[in-house]
């Protein structure tokens, strides 16, 4: 076996399955071959070489529906409505003036009865990295699941989730701001790059403070996402509410409602200040930062009414399930940063009670 060999295995990355069970839509990562796109994620799990395939289950019948070789692009995350009619998708598949490879990570639908595919937009989507790089984690539920689908056994989940047979929850990224998949090898070199002009030009100081408490750094305008909905029929977007990004092991949580009226935020705010005797509980990037509950209505222009947790659960780590009749929610908190374990509670979401439960 020869490094060409090697390179030019090609990967099955994910396999959904329609609801009605009549097809199955594979995400199959191409091989490392001349003209594709290098660097961007480790090359052996880089969707932005990945092609959407719809089997047929009765026939085997197969036909590889994005055919982004061409332009040397990438599909992946491919997503059922939940009716099976559509199939959502994230793709670096350039349109336009875009250049061959694309230059940000979309959202597209294939329409199963037209073959049709359809770009919802030309704004960037949230994307978690592979291999657990700590720029973003996500995980983004429809109406009353437990937890986001995963785009890959262990590894990425997408910044959307469906709603209905015809509209997407979508995590979207700041105008002019890229997904992490896009620059995640390539954003710190670019940082020390700008830094080092910034510097022999006289515009910054050459030393920078950093420390913790009021002086850690903090979610700006640029560092925040914002929530929308987006019809996939017509594009159509509704613009909900803007939530913290956090640039650093940020992770972001989202749970909507049973019956879709509502969700359940929990953003990553900033990382959890070191002391001098602090010891890590955990090398998991969610016992390492700060995060804010909220609750939010999914309608045009609404806020997140942020909760004020108790001191024995000021550390959130992870949300859980809402309850049946949408009331509430549960979700894993702690005490303190030096806290191994994580205890459960329940949220009134129209309260903000917190209660403790049964460990």
């Amino acid at each position: 076996m020869t490094v060409d060999d090697v390179l030019a295995f090609e990967r099955l990355d994910r396999v959904s399955v329609s609801p009605d069970g009549a097809l199955i839509a594979a995400v199959v990562l191409r091989g490392a071959l001349p003209g594709e796109i290098y660097g961007r994620t480790s090359y052996e799990v880089d969707p932005s070489r990945g092609d959407v395939w719809i089997i047929d289950r009765a026939t085997g019948a197969r036909r590889n529906v994005t055919k982004a070789r061409a332009r040397s692009a990438g599909a992946w995350c491919a997503t059922w409505s939940p009716d099976g009619q559509s199939l959502a998708f994230l793709s670096t598949r350039p349109e336009g003036a875009e250049p061959r490879g694309g230059d940000n990570v979309r959202l597209y639908v294939w329409d199963r009865s037209s073959g049709h595919i359809r770009r919802l937009g030309d704004w960037g989507v949230m994307t978690q990295t592979r291999y657990g790089a700590a720029i973003h984690h996500l995980d983004i539920a429809g109406p009353g699941l437990p937890s986001g689908d995963s785009c890959t056994a262990g590894e990425d989940k997408p910044g959307f989730a469906w709603l209905d047979r015809r509209r997407l929850l979508v995590a979207m990224l700041p105008p002019g701001t890229v997904s992490g998949l896009i620059d995640e090898s390539e954003r710190s070199y670019r940082h020390i790059a700008a830094t080092h002009d910034a510097l022999r030009a006289g515009q910054a100081p050459i030393v920078s403070a950093s420390g913790s408490g009021t002086e850690r750094t903090r979610a700006t305008t640029q560092t925040e996402a914002s929530l929308a909905i987006v019809d996939a029929a017509t594009g159509v977007r509704i613009d909900i509410a803007p939530v913290p990004a956090y640039p650093f092991n940020g992770s972001l949580g989202i749970r909507v409602s049973p019956d879709g009226t509502r969700a359940a935020v929990l953003a990553t705010t900033g990382g959890v200040a070191p002391t001098e005797s602090f010891s890590w509980p955990r090398d998991d990037g969610d016992w390492l930062v700060e995060k804010r509950l909220g609750f939010v209505d999914l309608a045009a222009g609404a806020a997140i009414r942020w909760i004020t947790l108790p001191a024995t659960a000021k550390l959130p780590v992870q949300l859980g399930s809402w309850t049946a009749d949408g009331r509430g929610i549960s979700l894993i908190a702690r005490a303190d940063a030096s806290d191994r374990t994580a205890v459960p509670f329940s949220v009134d979401a129209a309260s903000g009670i917190v209660t403790g439960l049964a460990t």
